[in-house]
């Protein structure tokens, strides 16, 4: 049974339809706990490694790109009533995501096949397809 589940979010339609999987109603075993994560390659001017949001917290040091990226996943969540947290880290994305999936003790991480990078690739988006190289732990692709 998968306990935590990490969802790689950027602010595209194809992230936001992997959270959509993830909190469907019809799931019969949603995970207890979801980390809603946006990777970036550029700390914000406070030079932070991560940041963690919670439910609620109106003090974050985080430009508005950032926000503008990772609050329509929130909203997903928020509406379906379950809960989360959300973090957003800094360094190269793939590395990062991999990283952090494994320092928060994740089940999977889920993403979609495509983000906003400039280069994607053609079948399988770019950060997916280094993370799925990179990190040990299932990865759930959502076209």
């Amino acid at each position: 049974m998968m306990r935590r589940l990490m969802i790689v979010v950027d602010g595209s339609e194809g992230a936001l339809r992997a959270l959509r999987f993830a909190v469907s109603p019809s799931r019969e075993n949603p995970p207890l706990d979801l980390l809603i994560v946006n990777a970036s390659e550029t700390a914000n001017d406070q030079g932070l490694g991560s940041v963690y949001m919670r439910p609620g917290d109106d003090r974050l040091p985080l430009d508005e790109g950032t926000i503008t990226r990772i609050r329509p996943a929130i909203e997903i969540v928020e509406a379906a009533g379950l809960a989360y947290r959300a973090a957003v880290i800094f360094g190269n994305p793939s590395i990062a995501i991999a990283d952090f999936a494994e320092e928060t003790a994740c089940d999977a991480i889920a993403t979609g096949t495509r983000g906003l990078g400039v280069l994607a690739g053609l079948i399988l988006g770019s950060t997916a397809n280094k993370v799925l190289h990179l990190s040990k732990l299932p990865l759930i692709l959502v076209p």
